[in-house]
Order: structure tokens, then C-alpha cells, then sequence
């Protein structure tokens, strides 16, 4: 979310470090002798991160990528199907679960955004928030405004198009109900609720918008995985050779302390940003995703971007850390903090379920739990624990798995 990055809490997001595993004996640490190509000799008896860099961004950054191309393309193609003049309630609700598809691996990938993500601003172009109401009410009304030309549709405000924009059209009916989920008076999933936004979406400029951004955010989403791949930017190339004659990564422990940092700032923004702001503010209003009711799982696929990159494994299930890491047989971040500090891998694991899970507790949709929370102290002290949960994870991050890396002596 651009905005609230930008707004983020005064929280001190110290610089992030990737680990990998280092146990005690010689055996468990293995060093590449490189060509005469490959950057600088190995470190003696230093750990290479190599296999942990490899989980992280081959399977977990490039994999994310890769899904979330597969599903705006899923989205653009139930899009679709509604303005080839198929509204039906039936293809509302396809259109509407392909926004949730993708909206899980969008979030999944909130944990690192760094690299092309953020020099390329793709970030703002995908997810800008808020939607500007004023100016895309503007753009729908004013017939100057070509939108069958995607060329003109790519040049608007990041404000008034990306996953959000999106949301707004396939989950209201755009006559006063714009700053909830739901239909005015009919309730989200009830029939009324289908009936209006469709009879919305029957202004063939509305329908036609639609497409417009669906098709300028499934370009997006493109380009930020192309960005990665050999075939296009290679950010995987310098991301692989770190310290190995990367022109970016000088070390690998710089490569570690970038990855690191996004883990602790998307914890912080979710923390500070995401759940703190509005309840802070007793505003229902600035909650992100109030659109479609979608809010407390996008925040819970922020967290679970943390497990994603502590345990090396893609995922947008729901499994706990503890079951990724199993899975993976610790790769990723736990390679390096399960062999040096089993303790702190059991911390690791317990914060970041404990937050899932804090935040699932909060009665949904979120806006509406903000607002309720006011004269609920219960509901308040719920969403203040799910506060909590994230903080301390953030704080374990900080305080002990950044230490940890500073005394890993790497290979490269």
C-alpha cells in the first residue's frame, strides 16, 4: 500500500538481514571455489548463503510474481466475460473471486518490496490507496476522457486504478456507498447487493473502465516479473551472484540485510499502518480493501509474506510457520537461525503464528470493527492484542535476528 508506506509510524525499521544456516561443526558449512569469474575467493570456513538466497528469491519472490501474473490475467479474463455483456450474477462473482485470488498474491509479496518493485514503481501502480472518488467519478463523467484507448487508461493517476480501483467497481454500486463493503442497504453476497453493482456496471463506461485498469494492472504485474527473469531485467542475476560479482550486492550479507528489512517493514505498516491507524483514529473510513470486506485477510497475507520468506517456501495457503518450515526443511531465513539458534527459530516460528492468528481473531470486516470497537472495549483490546502480536514480531526481528546475522561470518 504506497500511501501508508509513505505515512508509516516514526517506528524505526533498522536494517534486515537474511540468515542462513551455520551450525557448529565443519560439516554444515560449505564453501564454492569459485572460477576465475566468479567474484572473490570464499571466505575459509565462512557459511555461503547461496542455497538460502536461492529459496528466498527463486521460489518465494519469482514464484509470488509468477502467481499473481497468472492471476490478473484471471482476473482480466472474468473482466471480461461481464463487458462482452454477460452480467450475470454468476460472472460478477467469478470476476469478484479472481480479485481475491490475486489480492493474496499481491499481499504475499508486501514482505519485499524492494528491487524493481520500488525503483521500477510498480508498487504505487498495482496498489495505490485511497482510491480518489473525486477524480474517478470525474473520469467517468466526462466522455473526453477516451477510455477504450489503453493508452490513455496507462497515463492516469495511480489514484484511480491498480487492485483498488478494481475493487471499488466490482464491489459497489457506485451511488453514495463508496467508503463500505456492501450495496447500501443490501448486505455483501445478498442478491440485491449482485443486482446493484450490476445494474452499475450496465453503464457501458463504467464496464469499460473496468477493463481498461484490468488490463493496465495485469501489465503491471507482468513487468514486475519480468523485471526478475533472465529473459527480461534479470534482477535475479545480481540477487543470485550477490557477493559473487553482483553489481548490487557487494556481499551476500548486504543481500540478507535488504531481504530482512522488507520483513520488518511490511510488520511495521501493518502493525502501525494497516491496523493502527484507523483504530487509532476511531476511522473506519482509512481502512485499506473496505470495499469488499477483504481487509483482515489481505493483512493476514502481509504476515504470512514473513513466513513465505523465513521458511523458503511460496505459499498463499494457510498453513502455520511451523507446518511451512517443516515442509521446506527450513529453508530460507530458518536455514541459518534453526542451525546457530534453535531458540530464536521457535520464537520466530511462534511470532509469526501468534500474529495470523491475533488478526483472524478480529471480528470482520475490519471498518466495521473499528467503528464497534468505540463502545466496545472487548472488540478494542482484540484489535490492540493483534497490535501487539505483529509489533512483537517486528521487535524480534530487529532486536535478534539482525544481531544474529552480525555474527555469521559468510563465505561471500
Amino acid at each position: 500500500m504506497s500511501i501508508s508506506r509513505l505515512v508509516r509510524s516514526g517506528l524505526c525499521i533498522m536494517a534486515l538481514v537474511l540468515l542462513a544456516a551455520c551450525g557448529g561443526d565443519s560439516a554444515d558449512v560449505i564453501i564454492n571455489n569459485p572460477g576465475p569469474d566468479d567474484g572473490p575467493d570464499p571466505t575459509p570456513n565462512g557459511f555461503d548463503a547461496s542455497g538460502l538466497i536461492t529459496d528466498v528469491s527463486e521460489d518465494v519472490i519469482v514464484g509470488t510474481y509468477q502467481g499473481m501474473a497468472d492471476a490478473t490475467g484471471d482476473l482480466l479474463d472474468a473482466v471480461t466475460v461481464l463487458a462482452d455483456g454477460n452480467l450475470t450474477r454468476a460472472n460478477l462473482e467469478e470476476a469478484q473471486n479472481a480479485w481475491y485470488e490475486a489480492r493474496k498474491y499481491w499481499e504475499s509479496s508486501e514482505g519485499f518490496l524492494w528491487g524493481p518493485i520500488d525503483t521500477e514503481g510498480y508498487d504505487p501502480k498495482l496498489d495505490d490507496w485511497p482510491v480518489n472518488k473525486v477524480d474517478l467519478d470525474n473520469i467517468l463523467a466526462d466522455a473526453n476522457v477516451d477510455l477504450g484507448n489503453q493508452g490513455v487508461i496507462d497515463q492516469l493517476e495511480t489514484t484511480v486504478k491498480g487492485f483498488h480501483t478494481i475493487e471499488y467497481l466490482l464491489f459497489n454500486d457506485g451511488t453514495g456507498n463508496e467508503d463500505t463493503s456492501g450495496c447500501g442497504a443490501a448486505a455483501p453476497g445478498t442478491q440485491a447487493c449482485y443486482d446493484n453493482i450490476l445494474a452499475a456496471l450496465a453503464d457501458p463506461r463504467r464496464i469499460e473502465y473496468l477493463v481498461g485498469i484490468s488490463i493496465n494492472i495485469d501489465t503491471v504485474a507482468n513487468q514486475t516479473l519480468d523485471a526478475w527473469l533472465e529473459s527480461g531485467g534479470d534482477f535475479l542475476g545480481d540477487v543470485v551472484s550477490a557477493g559473487k560479482g553482483s553489481a548490487i550486492y557487494t556481499s551476500q550479507r548486504a543481500l540478507l540485510e535488504e531481504i530482512v528489512q522488507g520483513a520488518i517493514g511490511i510488520a511495521d505498516e501493518v502493525a502501525a499502518g494497516k491496523l493502527g491507524d484507523p483504530f487509532a483514529a476511531g476511522d473506519p473510513l482509512t481502512v485499506e480493501s473496505k470495499f469488499s470486506g477483504n481487509s483482515l485477510t489481505d493483512f493476514q497475507y502481509n504476515i504470512r509474506s514473513v513466513r513465505n520468506l523465513y521458511c523458503g517456501r511460496q505459499s498463499v495457503g494457510t498453513e502455520s510457520a511451523v507446518n511451512a518450515c517443516s515442509t521446506s526443511g527450513n529453508g530460507g531465513l530458518a536455514e541459518l537461525v534453526a542451525e546457530t539458534d534453535s531458540e530464536l527459530h521457535a520464537a520466530m516460528l511462534q511470532a509469526i503464528d501468534k500474529a495470523v492468528s491475533a488478526i483472524a481473531d478480529i471480528p470482520g470486516p475490519y471498518e466495521q470493527a473499528v467503528e464497534a470497537a468505540k463502545t466496545d472495549p472487548a472488540l478494542a483490546q482484540t484489535i490492540q492484542d493483534a497490535i501487539d502480536a505483529v509489533l512483537e514480531l517486528m521487535v524480534l526481528m530487529q532486536g535478534e535476528l539482525l544481531p544474529l546475522l552480525d555474527e555469521v561470518d559468510f563465505a561471500f
